[in-house]
């Protein structure tokens, strides 16, 4: 298991994720993370002494396919002090929780997904001769639009009028009827 010798210069818990991130003074790892509590009051210990001390990690790189990045994730194992004078809060600071954008690509997935459990519910609805799985696939798209292109209701007491307009990705407001999806793009005309 590799080691590293350096100080540990932080300590703190992300509330989004719960996951304790663990900071050193090291010049090639800067980060340590641990899911395991009494792992990081070790660490924090060692932060208050602020003496050197021995730190064992596990290396686990990761390949990011979205971003085509590789990422160096290590994992605090534990640690040893060369010396100890101790003192200090034995409470761990907490990051507030950051929500994080998701990826054009993955939001599409998910309303098309969403839309395809719309479609078969109201399979039933269709006419009779519009229930082929190519109707089907026509109205989980049809829906998975509807769901991406609509933006988040601005007022937080309520919904307001939500179906006024929707946003693409170049950020231009668009009312829904000026889509032109054709006649053949949804199964079934207006009631």
């Amino acid at each position: 298991m590799p080691t590293i010798e350096a100080r540990i210069t932080g300590v703190q818990k992300d509330e989004g994720t719960g996951w304790y991130r663990i900071a050193t003074d090291h010049d090639k790892v800067k980060r340590l993370d641990t899911k395991h509590e009494p792992k990081a009051r070790e660490a924090l210990a060692l932060k208050k002494s602020g003496d050197p001390a021995v730190i064992e990690y596990t290396p686990n790189p990761r390949y990011d396919e979205t971003t085509g990045r590789t990422y160096q994730n290590n994992y605090y194992e534990r640690a040893v002090a060369q010396s100890s004078n101790g003192g200090g809060s034995d409470e761990i600071p907490v990051t507030p929780a950051v929500s994080r954008r998701t990826n054009p690509g993955d939001a599409w997935r998910i309303s098309l997904a969403a839309g395809a459990k719309l479609a078969v519910a109201t399979l039933p609805l269709l006419p009779a001769d519009q229930r082929d799985l190519e109707s089907q696939f026509r109205l989980a798209q049809w829906w998975g639009r509807k769901l991406f292109f609509t933006p988040q209701p601005e007022n937080e007491g309520g919904f307001g009028n939500t179906a006024s307009g929707i946003s693409d990705f170049d950020g231009g407001e668009h009312d829904l009827d000026s889509y032109n999806y054709g006649d053949d793009d949804i199964p079934f005309g207006n009631p």
